[in-house]
């Protein structure tokens, strides 16, 4: 059920999946299936939005338990379809989609709910919010990126950005010419603009020798998942139940974009390290 340990974040690994593999074990018996999950995950994290968007207390706290159940049910879609064996791309981009919605109610809530307040940041919340949006899309691109490249130099496990990006092309082609639903095509192009804004990293995409690139970066990965959407999520959990949004701006703003910047220069003198094969 399990994805590779390696590019598993912390918080994934150490709390949400146990949660996560209860609620499974208990529903595979029934007709459910991962996008079932998927759906409901991005309901319960948009009632967590709204929650936030009332900006007392209570509403915060209960926007926190609600945004755990929503990362619990993100980890228990991919680990259905993985025991069913019955995930398919378009599950893949629904699972995707989670994080993304999370994300938007995260941030539209915030800035709803905290405005509402008397609440003092030392900076306006209008330059808080839109520096913690773009940071946390930054984290999650580059992220994303190096687990890409992790799995496909070191478990050999996926295509290059650019084959993936050609692999969805030809499958959105193929839902045109079978007449399929409208709502997948509708995912299939979100997820190729998703590809398109990806494109600049393929510029720094390498082969490298695979044994050799598990070795050096099995490490530097950890250090990547300090900063993934989970990570995120987690903060944004402790902040509401804490009723602190500081918390979230300190670790998004400050903490994870330091961590980004020393993450690449890890990985550029590690991939110098290792060396890349020959064309």
């Amino acid at each position: 059920m399990l994805k590779p340990l390696a590019i598993e974040s912390w918080p994934d690994m150490f709390f949400y999946r146990p949660l996560a593999f209860g609620l499974v074990k208990t529903i595979i018996p029934l007709p459910i299936t991962p996008n079932m999950i998927s759906l409901s995950a991005i309901i319960i994290g948009l009632s967590g939005g709204y929650c936030l968007a009332i900006g007392t207390l209570r509403s915060c706290q209960i926007a926190g338990l609600l945004f755990m159940a929503n990362v619990i049910l993100d980890c228990a879609d991919g680990m259905l379809a993985r025991y069913k064996h019955n995930g398919t791309p378009l599950g893949f981009i629904v699972d995707g989609l989670v994080d993304y919605c999370n994300g938007a109610a995260i941030f539209i809530g915030m800035t709803v709910g905290f405005s509402r307040t008397d609440s003092q940041f030392g900076f306006s919340l209008w330059v808080l919010i839109p520096l913690g949006l773009f940071s946390w899309i930054a984290h999650s691109m580059a992220v994303d990126h190096a687990r890409r490249e992790f799995q496909r130099n070191a478990l050999e496990q996926c295509p290059s950005s650019a084959g993936g990006r050609q692999n969805f092309q030809n499958y959105r082609e193929q839902l045109s010419r079978s007449k399929g639903h409208w709502s997948d095509k509708l995912l299939a192009i979100l997820y190729l603009f998703y590809c398109n804004v990806q494109k600049p990293y393929a510029k720094f995409s390498r082969t490298y020798p695979a044994g050799r690139y598990y070795r050096y970066n099995n490490y530097v990965m950890r250090g990547w998942l300090l900063i993934d959407p989970s990570t995120h999520m987690t903060i944004a959990i402790l902040s509401a139940l804490l009723y602190n949004p500081l918390i979230f701006f300190w670790y998004t703003i400050v903490i994870a974009n330091i961590i980004m910047l020393v993450m690449y220069l890890i990985q550029y003198f590690v991939n110098q390290k290792v060396g890349v094969l020959p064309v």
